[in-house]
């Protein structure tokens, strides 16, 4: 997480984020959502990370943390007896 967004490398919003759907579309709409922050021409966001210590530039998926918000009470309803 970094600055209220979740970052995703591109290869796990492929294979594990958006597995099962089109991960194009899927950042697409997002995008439209307003739950995508992403660069001019792009649906990625270059940040810089700390990584073993080291700071790298890196291409990511950057979800606003609305998303965690909205999804609230969606999923399934589970029986507290």
């Amino acid at each position: 997480m970094k600055a209220g967004r979740i970052l995703i490398e591109p290869s796990a919003w492929r294979d594990v984020f958006c597995a099962g759907f089109d991960p194009k579309k899927t950042a697409e709409h997002l995008k439209a959502e307003r739950l995508l922050h992403h660069d001019p021409g792009s649906l990625q966001h270059q940040s810089k990370v700390l990584r073993g210590g080291v700071v790298q530039n890196g291409r990511f998926y950057a979800l606003d943390m609305r998303i965690l918000e909205d999804a609230v009470g969606t999923g399934p309803k589970e029986d507290v007896r």
